[in-house]
């Protein structure tokens, strides 16, 4: 009945959620070592910032498109957005694997860095627990830009295409403000 289909949207949302968490968030790491590789103290602090800053424009400005898409050709829209996303990111993918390797300096042979590996991570359980922590807070903050806009358009009755300027407004005085109070 109503109740096991609402469980049914529940267990999917949960399982879509999931799987946004874990492709969104999974970069973050990379690109944070990359940039403490590159850039030291307040230079490394402020590429920091405006990564972040950069990102949540980049939410901003693709849920301004997502109301667009919506208002001007609905579902069709959402399968030609999700069609140049992945064309999108097959292209970033290619331009990542041509950054050159930043390390500064090689294990020396035997030493305690070469010895790190997968069993040392999987021992370190403080490193393991916060690993955990930051999964929830990544899942809840990814769930939160997924649930916003079906709570504003199903709960609140806003029209689909301003749910879209409601998050934008939230991510863009998050890019705006973040830097400049960094």
């Amino acid at each position: 009945g109503g109740e096991d289909a609402q469980r049914d949207l529940d267990v999917a949302f949960l399982a879509v959620a999931l799987i946004i968490a874990v492709g969104s968030q999974s970069s973050q790491p990379s690109q944070h070592a990359l940039i403490g590789d590159i850039a030291a103290g307040a230079e490394r602090d402020r590429l920091l910032a405006w990564n972040r800053s950069l990102r949540n424009g980049g939410m901003g400005f693709g849920s301004l498109v997502a109301g667009v898409l919506l208002m001007v050709d609905g579902t069709g829209g959402f399968i030609a957005a999700a069609l140049a996303i992945s064309a999108v990111f097959a292209a970033a993918a290619v331009l990542v694997g041509r950054i050159p390797a930043t390390r500064r300096h090689d294990p020396a042979p035997g030493g305690p860095e070469a010895a790190a590996g997968f069993r040392q991570v999987i021992a370190d359980r403080p490193y393991l627990r916060l690993t955990g922590a930051n999964f929830l807070i990544a899942f809840c903050y990814i769930a939160q830009s997924i649930a916003l806009p079906v709570y504003l358009t199903r709960d609140v009755g806003l029209p689909e295409a301003l749910a879209g300027v409601v998050f934008a407004v939230n991510t863009a005085l998050v890019a705006l403000l973040g830097v400049p109070t960094s």
